[in-house]
C-alpha cells in the first residue's frame, strides 16, 4: 500500500490499485480493499478508475493484533496459539492476520518417563552424550557414587527404559567431564577428561556393549595445560578426538586434534585445529563415519561468529575454515551433523529473546546455502544441537519459561525447513546443551543437564514420532 497525502487541505487516502475516479467509491460491490468513504475527497481524474468498492467492513484491516502471543512453534504454556482477534473498531471479522503463529505443535511424544542418569544431585553432570547403540540408545556423562567422580556409560531401550550402565573412567581423581561416544563394532569408544595425574588431561577407552571397559584407558593430552571438552567421532581408520586446550602456554583456548588407531588403539601426536588467539568458546563434531567436520564459536570479537572446517583423517584441517555468519552474536553452544559433503549446523543467537538459525555447509565446494531461521516469534530459545534424520535432520533445544521452561525438539527436511511444529519432550530449567540422536525411524533420545541450586541433574528421555 501507499499514503498519499494531498496538497491544498485534501486529505490523506489509502489506496491499493486506484482511489477511483468518480469522486468517491461505488458502494454495493465486493469490499476489495477499504469500505464506503474510504477516500471521500479523491477527485475525479487523479487516479485511473479503480475496481468498485463495498459496503463491508475492514477486510484488510488490523485483524489479530496477537494481544496475548501466539506460539510460532508451539507449545502447552497455556497461551492460545494465535492472537485474541481483531479490534471490533476496525470492522473486521477478528483473527490472526498479523500474529507470529507459524507452525502447529509438534506430534512426538515421550514413550516414557525421563531416566535420571546422574547418581548424586550435587555434581556438575553435564554434559549428557547421546548415541544410537544396540537395539536402542547409548548415553555417556560424568556422575558422582560415593562422592567419587566418574564417567559412566548407561544403555537405553527403544521403551525408554535403563538397561544398566557401567563405570567406564575407573580413574580415582575428580573428572571435570566427559562421555562423549563413538562406535566401535558392536561396542564403543568413550572420551573423557580427568586431573588424576595432577593436569587436565584427554583419555579414551574402549566400552564393551554392555557398558564395561575391555582395557586400559590410553592418555591422548600429556602437557601442563588444560584439556578439556573432548568428544570423538568415527573416522576412517578409527576415530577422532577434538578438546580445547591452553597448549600454546598463551592462556588462550585453542581447538586440537588426535586420531585414535583402531588396530594399535594408539593416540597421534596432537594437531591443531584452529589457529592459536582463534579463542573458540562451544564447538561441535559431527562424523558420518566417513566425513568428519567441527563448528565452533571463535570469541575474537565481541559479536563472536561461528566457523566450520573439515578434518582429515589425521585430525588435521582440510583447508581453511568457512565463515558462517556474520555480525550476529552467538550463545555458547553450537551443535553440528553431516551427512556426505552436507555439513548442516544449528547456532543461537542473543538478544532479547534468544533465536535459533540453520545453515548448510558442503565442505567439499566450499558453498555456503542460505540461513534459516527457526520460527521462534520472540521465544527464548538456547543451547541447540542436531542430528541426521534419516533423509532430513532433527533438533533439540531449550525453551524459556516461567517459572519452567521446557526441553522441545524439532524435525527438518534435507533443505532445513521445518517438517512440523515442536514437540515437547520435559519440563527443564537452566542447564547445558540438550543433546539429541536418531535411529532413522522416528525413534529419538534427548539428553540433557538442569541446574538446581545444589547442583545439576542428568536426564535422558526416548520419544516417537508418527
Amino acid at each position: 500500500m501507499l499514503r498519499i497525502r494531498f496538497l491544498g487541505g485534501l486529505a490523506s487516502c489509502l489506496f491499493f490499485v486506484a482511489c477511483g475516479g468518480t469522486g468517491r467509491l461505488d458502494s454495493g460491490g465486493p469490499d476489495t480493499i477499504f469500505g464506503d468513504g474510504a477516500c471521500p475527497q479523491c477527485v475525479d481524474g487523479e487516479f485511473p478508475d479503480g475496481r468498485p468498492g463495498g459496503d463491508g467492513g475492514d477486510v484488510q484491516g488490523v485483524d489479530g493484533a496477537d494481544a496475548v502471543g501466539g506460539d510460532a512453534i508451539g507449545s502447552d504454556d497455556g497461551n492460545p496459539d494465535g492472537g485474541g482477534g481483531g479490534d471490533a473498531a476496525d470492522g473486521g471479522s477478528g483473527g490472526d492476520g498479523a500474529g507470529p503463529d507459524a507452525l502447529p505443535m509438534g506430534p512426538c511424544a515421550p514413550v516414557a518417563d525421563s531416566v535420571k542418569v546422574a547418581r548424586e544431585v550435587r555434581v556438575i553432570a553435564r554434559p549428557v552424550y547421546v548415541q544410537p547403540g544396540g537395539a536402542g540408545f547409548v548415553v555417556g556423562n560424568r556422575a558422582q557414587r560415593l562422592g567419587l567422580d566418574n564417567v559412566f556409560l548407561t544403555r537405553m531401550g527403544t521403551d525408554g527404559a535403563s538397561q544398566g550402565d557401567g563405570n567406564v573412567s575407573e580413574l580415582v581423581g575428580p573428572l571435570v567431564e566427559g562421555g562423549s561416544i563413538a562406535a566401535d563394532g558392536t561396542g564403543y569408544v568413550m572420551a573423557f577428561s580427568s586431573n588424576d595425574a595432577g593436569n587436565i588431561e584427554v583419555y579414551v577407552r574402549r566400552v564393551s556393549s554392555a557398558g564395561a571397559p575391555t582395557g586400559a584407558a590410553i592418555r591422548v593430552t600429556n602437557d601442563a595445560f588444560t584439556s578439556q571438552d573432548a568428544q570423538i567421532v568415527a573416522s576412517p581408520g578409527g576415530w577422532i578426538v577434538v578438546w580445547r586446550s591452553r597448549d600454546d602456554g598463551s592462556g588462550a583456548m585453542q581447538l586440537l586434534a588426535s586420531a585414535i588407531s583402531s588396530g594399535a588403539f594408539t593416540a597421534s601426536a596432537p594437531i591443531p585445529v584452529t589457529a592459536t588467539g582463534v579463542t573458540p568458546g562451544s564447538f561441535d563434531v559431527a562424523s558420518d563415519g566417513t566425513n568428519v567436520a567441527v563448528s565452533y564459536v571463535s570469541q575474537r570479537t565481541a559479536t563472536g561468529e561461528l566457523f566450520a572446517v573439515p578434518l582429515m583423517a589425521s585430525g588435521a584441517p582440510n583447508g581453511a575454515p568457512m565463515q558462517l555468519t556474520t555480525g550476529t552474536i552467538i550463545s555458547d553452544t553450537t551443535g553440528a551433523a553431516i551427512r556426505g559433503a552436507d555439513l548442516a549446523v544449528v547456532w543461537a543467537e542473543r538478544g532479547a529473546t534468544s533465536t535459533l538459525h540453520l545453515r548448510h555447509a558442503n565442505v567439499t565446494t566450499r558453498v555456503m546455502d542460505v540461513q534459516r531461521d527457526v520460527p521462534t516469534a520472540g521465544f527464548d530459545l538456547s543451547k541447540p544441537s542436531i542430528a541426521v534424520d534419516g533423509t532430513g535432520f532433527v533438533v533439540a533445544f531449550r525453551r524459556g519459561g516461567s517459572p519452567l521452561g521446557t526441553v522441545q525438539l524439532m524435525r527438518f527436511a534435507a533443505d532445513l525447513t521445518p517438517r512440523d511444529g515442536a514437540s515437547r519432550v520435559d519440563d527443564a530449567t537452566t542447564g547445558d546443551i540438550v543433546r539429541i540422536a536418531a535411529r532413522g525411524d522416528g525413534t529419538y533420545i534427548v539428553g540433557w543437564a538442569d541446574d538446581f541450586p545444589t547442583g545439576t541433574i542428568a536426564s535422558v528421555r526416548v520419544i516417537r514420532c508418527p
